[in-house]
């Protein structure tokens, strides 16, 4: 019952506070999870029915993203979201021709997720303020649930323990990727004012995150965590003269002895042995071999156009999908979708480093801009060792968030607090008209 009443809480206040800024909603997507799981463990009727939790955050979401458009938060549309749209609809495309009889019905399956995280939820993002009313709501909804999490859930090996059913336990990945993405966010995060008080509690949030990690024992997702915050920390704090650098190297020492004591303190086990993790990858590059000599030879239709979406389902290739992005777009999507997603990624890429250079002289703003590139890039590696394309949510919602920050910088710099830098402009071909 607690949990229940917490969740309807954080819904209720969320749905308030996005009345008058949109972005928290986003707090509120990145932590959907998370707060689902919590309810499972807790209530037998969340661990029935989850759409309990969904359909209410769909609604803020929903209702978010209508009172930001009364604004006039609808803004541009640039070429980089045509191209993920674009790309988008050649794989639910793909499915009429999917070498997997039950393609159609698996898109159908998980499309409400896709809409409600990737193509909804960029959409209450139109500037900085609102990208730093949703990091900020992610850290006032997820320290407490952390807490929770730690000291109060039940948990069974590498999740929590559901509800009213016996040894069954929640999906380890999601809550290892939502406490990633809050480590990250409170690591990359710099902070003015109020905001300060974040500072004392950065540490917490990180010991309680990586805690969290370890216990859902997702190896990758404790990995990627640094190979994320390292290269995006520098972006962050500007290192400038070797006094910076030395700090940064301090912080990043103490993340890592964190680690390894959170580890230690868990006792990790076998799963985290050398031996098991190069069995896990050479299990995930055989799947990826199989589809892709499938690929291979199915001809020249296969070669373009790709066994079709959710292709290495058939029990003649994979016969679930390969744990391993690259191939699955490469194999199921064929030159056509692979060349869109690549050039997706390419415009991302030159998209976030103009975002980057425009607001670079303003701490608060570039912290944001470093956190979010981080969730974009923790994402796009978890693509390598778990889950499909399309589960790559924050991936796609997250280029897509970085695409209307720029539109938004460009045309009315001034509604972030930063001046107009013509010098910085894209190119009139990265964007299209239209208020």
């Amino acid at each position: 019952m607690i949990a229940v009443i917490g969740i309807a809480l954080v819904i209720s206040i969320t749905f308030a506070v996005s009345l008058f800024r949109p972005g928290a909603a986003f707090g509120l997507v990145i932590c959907i999870f998370a707060l689902t799981q919590w309810g499972q463990s807790t209530s037998t009727a969340i661990a029935l029915n989850t759409s309990l939790v969904y359909i209410p955050a769909g609604v803020v979401l929903l209702t978010a993203v209508v009172a930001g458009a009364l604004r006039g938060n609808i803004g541009r549309i640039s070429w980089l979201t045509v191209l993920i749209w674009a790309f988008l609809g050649w794989v639910a495309l793909s499915s009429t021709w999917s070498a997997y009889g039950g393609a159609t019905d698996r898109l159908q399956s998980v499309f409400h997720l896709l809409a409600f995280f990737a193509l909804l939820s960029p959409w209450v993002i139109r500037d900085m303020k609102d990208l730093r009313a949703g990091f900020t709501a992610a850290l006032l909804i997820g320290l407490p649930l952390i807490v929770i999490l730690v000291f109060t859930a039940e948990w069974g090996f590498r999740g929590l323990l559901i509800a009213g059913a016996w040894d069954v336990r929640t999906n380890p990945l999601a809550i290892a990727t939502w406490a990633g993405m809050l480590v990250m966010i409170v690591l990359l995060m710099n902070f003015k004012g109020l905001g300060r008080m974040w500072q004392m509690l950065r540490w917490a949030v990180i010991l309680g995150g990586l805690y969290l990690v370890a216990m859902s024992q997702s190896r990758g997702q404790f990995f990627f965590i640094f190979a994320a915050v390292v290269p995006m920390l520098m972006f962050s704090r500007r290192i400038r003269n070797v006094w910076q650098f030395v700090a940064l190297i301090v912080a990043l020492g103490l993340l890592l002895i964190l680690g390894s004591f959170v580890l230690d303190a868990i006792g990790a086990g076998a799963r985290w042995e050398r031996v098991e993790i190069e069995f896990a990858l050479a299990g995930r590059l055989e799947n990826a071999r199989t589809l892709l000599a499938a690929w291979f030879d199915g001809g020249m239709q296969a070669f373009l156009v790709g066994l079709g979406y959710a292709g290495s389902f058939n029990p003649n290739i994979v016969g679930f999908y390969p744990h391993f992005v690259p191939a699955e777009v490469l194999g199921e999507f064929g030159l056509i979708g692979a060349s869109l997603f690549v050039a997706m990624l390419v415009l991302g890429a030159y998209r976030w480093l103009w975002l980057y250079r425009a607001v670079a002289p303003y701490p608060v703003a570039r912290g944001l801009v470093s956190a979010l590139g981080a969730i974009i890039l923790f994402d796009f590696l978890l693509g390598f060792k778990q889950g499909t394309l399309l589960s790559q949510f924050f991936l796609l919602g997250g280029l897509t968030i970085v695409d209307r920050l720029c539109c938004s910088l460009q045309r009315m710099p001034q509604a972030a607090g930063l001046p107009h830098v013509p010098a910085l402009q894209p190119p009139a071909t990265a964007r299209l008209g239209g208020a």
